[in-house]
């Protein structure tokens, strides 16, 4: 859907990736406690164990974990989530739209000002370590991405 409305509005269509995701977002609930098996050659008391702090790639809340921080910082930057997709974020101020998908940590972005979208991945780039683009998306999530601007066409394929 995102494509779709960039090709509409012709809005540039971008991507970034939130590097180790997994390291920035911490375990919300403070009841819940998460334990790990220490490492071979971890030297520890008998009966010693390790409670997470952080969240890890791999436990099956990783990715409920990063998307609450993501989208605390994006609601406090002034995104709005939509009601038909939590996952998807819409920033309109002063006739800049910025629309942003998230799919765990790859964002797609949708946006007709390269300077407002700037300041959002400068912003954000603050608080998460990022591989952000300013070129036109080409490559997104396993998907190739051509784009014809003059015919107003926008092709997927998988080949």
């Amino acid at each position: 859907m995102l494509m779709s409305i960039a090709v509409q509005q012709s809005y540039k269509l971008v991507q970034f990736n939130v590097k180790g995701a997994f390291m920035v977002s911490g375990i919300e609930d403070q009841n819940i406690f998460k334990f790990v098996q220490l490492p071979p050659g971890y030297k520890a008391p008998q009966g010693f164990v390790a409670r997470l702090a952080r969240s890890l790639y791999g436990l099956c809340d990783f990715a409920y974990e990063f998307h609450k921080t993501l989208s605390d910082w994006m609601i406090e930057y002034g995104f709005t989530a939509l009601d038909a997709d939590h996952m998807v974020f819409k920033l309109e101020r002063e006739g800049t739209v910025i629309i942003v998908a998230l799919y765990v940590n790859d964002c797609l972005v949708a946006h007709n000002s390269d300077s407002e979208y700037q300041k959002f991945i400068d912003a954000l780039s603050k608080r998460f370590e990022l591989s952000a683009d300013a070129a036109e998306v080409s490559w997104y999530l396993s998907v190739s991405i051509t784009r014809d601007w003059e015919k107003g066409t926008l092709k997927l394929s998988q080949e």
